[in-house]
């Protein structure tokens, strides 16, 4: 019998294809009422002069982990490769109006039976209008209500408000920091019901 990390492993695998049921087609930002919002799978497709733009403007990286290091086609489409080929990680982009606008990650950190969220909103003209902050409700849903994560932590660079405040109206406090990066963090909260049927079996 699996062990409960290895059996997690698996139903991981076996929901891949479910990627696409944590973005219905009616899910609107609240930063622009009426604008068709959503989430998908990323592709290899997604990786293109664009993309890697992002990552080599200072203004859009220099919160990420991708700050001072030059990309290219070439390390952009292994480092998504290396990422779609992870059964412990989830890659999605945020799509607004057919538009690519940024990407949103869930790692499965098998040792601390956790997730953890990366974010980023790479075309500048989509900041500030919400979208973050809806990406960041709907994979943190997904973590909870259909992993059954019992926690999610995300990092944010110091100084990096924005970031920060989207984890905030979602639900997530600061539960430690890395020297004066914050880490936040938000536990799931199981339904009454499902504690009674735990207590039955």
């Amino acid at each position: 019998m699996l062990d409960q990390k290895k059996q997690f492993k698996v139903q991981t695998r076996l929901q891949r294809p479910l990627l696409a049921g944590v973005s219905p087609s009616s899910s609107v930002s609240p930063g622009r009422q009426g604008t068709p919002f959503s989430l998908r799978p990323l592709t290899l497709d997604d990786v293109d002069d664009r993309y890697v733009g992002w990552l080599n403007d200072p203004e859009v990286a220099q919160y990420t982990s991708q700050a001072n290091i030059t990309h290219t086609l070439k390390s952009l489409t292994n480092f998504t490769k290396s990422q779609l080929d992870n059964p412990n990680v989830y890659f999605w982009a945020i799509v607004v109006d057919g538009v690519h606008i940024g990407n949103i990650k869930l790692f499965y950190n098998m040792a601390e039976n956790r997730g953890d969220i990366g974010l980023i909103i790479g075309e500048k003209d989509f900041w500030g209008k919400g979208y973050g902050t809806e990406a960041v409700k709907l994979v943190t849903d997904y973590a909870f209500n259909t992993l059954k994560l019992p926690k999610v932590i995300a990092g944010s660079r110091p100084g990096n408000i924005g970031t920060q405040r989207i984890f905030e109206k979602n639900g997530y406090t600061v539960e430690r920091y890395i020297g004066d990066a914050p880490i936040y963090s938000r536990h799931r909260v199981r339904p009454s019901n499902e504690e009674s049927d735990q207590e039955c079996k």
